[in-house]
């Protein structure tokens, strides 16, 4: 369901490459879906209530925000963290 909480393991793996791999950073931008399958998520259509992000935050900011996105996305804000 949107807003569910992802599970830990796969956000230390998201957030991993979305602050490192641009090709995984391209897949996630351009198909939330085909990246959280890529990742290990199962059924990731119950998290890409967030279609399309309008812009994903540098690397760089994705690591020093690491902490806290690790926090929301596994709480039940689940990947609506992405829409802001």
């Amino acid at each position: 369901m949107a807003g569910e909480p992802l599970p830990q393991n796969v956000v230390e793996t998201l957030l991993d490459k979305l602050a490192t791999d641009d090709t995984f950073r391209d897949l996630f931008q351009n198909d939330q879906e085909a990246a959280l399958k890529q990742i290990g998520l199962k059924n990731p259509k119950n998290y890409c209530e967030c279609a399309h992000p309008p812009k994903l935050p540098s690397k760089q900011a994705i690591e020093q925000t690491r902490t806290a996105l690790q926090s929301q996305l596994t709480s039940n804000l689940g990947m609506m963290v992405f829409k802001a």
